[in-house]
């Protein structure tokens, strides 16, 4: 995973990168723990797509990095379609005093809200923060939101990214909410 982050970095700085024949690396068989590596693996996405919120990365943690390369270009037409713009964010800011959350913005090239109508419900709009990420997975804390919105667009995401979102709402709202 960290070579994963390190490649991120890299590519986002622009730096050229120039493959060489000369250059190879071995990666020989030893003995592991496969639990332990997948609790690892896990914690470290989760700091990933903190640290880097965008929607290459949550569908990485998604559906894991080699999935994700070939699901690519279907995951942002199907985005696309649902939404009725360029892609969805999450919207977040808060909700009589308490942090809550809407998935499903339409978005546009940009990543800027298609309108204002994102904003309906929140205490301030002009506090509301759009990420560049579906749902699917989220930096946020379990029972992060006292609310979590989901709208009508994410109905018409196709499986399995439809019920991730879903499943994703449920983690970060409250119980009881």
């Amino acid at each position: 995973m960290d070579d994963l982050e390190w490649g991120f970095r890299v590519c986002a700085s622009g730096l050229p990168i120039t493959l060489s024949p000369q250059v190879y690396a071995l990666h020989l068989p030893h003995t592991r723990d496969a639990l332990a590596n997948q609790r690892t693996e896990e914690r470290n996405y989760e700091r990933f797509l903190a640290k880097w919120p965008r929607r290459d990365v949550e569908l990485c943690r998604f559906i894991g990095d080699t999935r994700a390369n070939s699901a690519w270009p279907e995951y942002l037409d199907a985005l696309a379609a649902a939404g009725g713009a360029a892609t969805l964010g999450v919207a977040v800011g808060t909700v009589k005093g308490e942090r809550s959350a809407r998935f499903g913005v339409p978005l546009d090239r940009a990543g800027k809200p298609l309108d204002d109508g994102y904003t309906t419900g929140f205490d301030a709009p002009e506090n509301v923060t759009v990420l560049p990420l579906t749902g699917l997975s989220t930096p946020f804390r379990t029972e992060e939101f006292a609310t979590v919105w989901l709208e009508e667009s994410l109905q018409r995401l196709p499986e399995p990214y439809r019920s991730g979102v879903v499943t994703e709402a449920k983690r970060v709202t409250r119980s009881g909410a």
